[in-house]
């Protein structure tokens, strides 16, 4: 089969940059794929902790504060109704102005990490309630500086002491719904780490299963038009020139492959095609010598140490034709009675016995 072929630039043909490129490919993608996924789940960690670590913590910590603050003017409250003197209840007064103060820098702090919303309603409706126990705490402790102590323990047990709960129970509704908000952030963190992991070892998977696939056809990519020209060079070592049972529609595609596969196919078959040549040239040349053809000569180009081949087949075609046709001037000049006809070429080798014998028998 004779191919006309075309080259182009290198890196378009190479086989090995076309491997480094699939190889990069196949590292590059699911690394990409994976790392996405894994920084997507990082970010969501990420929200989840900032959540916890800017919002939810920060929320718990100053309502607990804000409790324990509470707690301690209602205690100083209580303390200053029975105070036995002035100089304590003016101690006790300067404690409630301390906590009322320290009460207020944790609400403030509290405050900022609200969302608008829902939150910001119930802190409202807390504050109304706060104040309104602060106006009753005040109204308690004047009662109790005049020493009037019924009016202020009846204030302090009664209606003071039930807006203080009211306002007590809405810190730990807002509490406990930052504890929650706070486990549901944990739990999302969690969720996006075990969502992360298993989506890496998921696509850990599938890029190894991918490489494998690759690898596969990539194998096969290079492993079978190999075997094809394996096949075709074992033929042609039978000199079987024309590749019996060699599907030569697989070595055509080989040939025309711009890579370094197509290069073997190519070598192959200027060799095969050359070999072929020389066949047929050994074939035509022994068919003229078997119909009497002498004046048949080599066509086909002899390259490298062939040429001695042709040299010698020549020479001996020469030789031949040599002794044929002195054995026809002999055989002719004996048919006309001239006995004094005599060998004039130049036997070689067995020749020299066709010789002596004819100059025996004109002798």
């Amino acid at each position: 089969m004779k191919t006309t072929y075309t080259r182009k630039s290198f890196f378009s043909r190479s086989i090995r940059n076309k491997l480094i490129l699939i190889l990069i490919a196949i590292s590059f993608i699911p690394l990409a794929i994976v790392s996405g996924v894994a920084i997507a789940q990082l970010y969501a960690a990420k929200n989840a902790a900032n959540e916890i670590s800017e919002n939810y913590l920060p929320s718990i910590i100053n309502l607990n504060h804000a409790e324990l603050d509470l707690m301690h003017i209602v205690e100083a409250q209580k303390n200053h109704i029975i105070a036995p003197d002035d100089i304590t209840m003016k101690t006790l007064e300067n404690d409630i102005k301390t906590y009322q103060e320290t009460l207020s820098n944790a609400l403030i702090g509290f405050e900022k990490t609200l969302d608008v919303g829902e939150e910001t309603e119930a802190f409202e409706k807390f504050n109304q309630v706060l104040d309104n126990f602060l106006r009753l705490n005040e109204q308690v402790i004047l009662f109790s500086q005049t020493n009037d102590d019924d009016k202020a323990q009846a204030l302090s047990v009664g209606k003071a002491n039930d807006v203080f709960q009211e306002a007590f129970d809405l810190m730990q509704v807002m509490l406990e719904t930052n504890i929650i908000g706070s486990e549901n952030a944990k739990s999302m963190a969690d969720t996006a780490f075990k969502t992360g992991s298993l989506l890496i070892l998921v696509m850990s998977i599938i890029s190894a299963m991918v490489v494998i696939i690759v690898a596969v056809l990539i194998a096969n990519y290079i492993a079978k038009p190999i075997i094809v020209i394996t096949e075709a060079a074992r033929s042609l070592a039978t000199d079987d020139a024309t590749l019996t049972g060699i599907n030569t529609a697989k070595l055509a595609k080989i040939i025309v492959r711009e890579d370094e596969i197509g290069d073997i196919g190519r070598a192959y078959d200027t060799l095969a095609n050359y070999f072929k040549a020389l066949s047929e040239d050994f074939v035509q040349v022994s068919q003229g010598l078997a119909v009497g053809n002498l004046n048949i000569t080599p066509k086909a180009e002899y390259k490298g140490d062939f040429v001695k081949v042709k040299d010698a087949l020549e020479a001996s075609l020469s030789n031949l034709q040599l002794v044929i046709n002195d054995i026809v001037q002999i055989s002719q000049g004996l048919a006309v009675g001239n006995l004094k006809v005599m060998p004039k070429a130049k036997y070689n080798g067995d020749f020299a016995q066709i010789k002596e014998g004819l100059e025996t028998t004109l002798f």
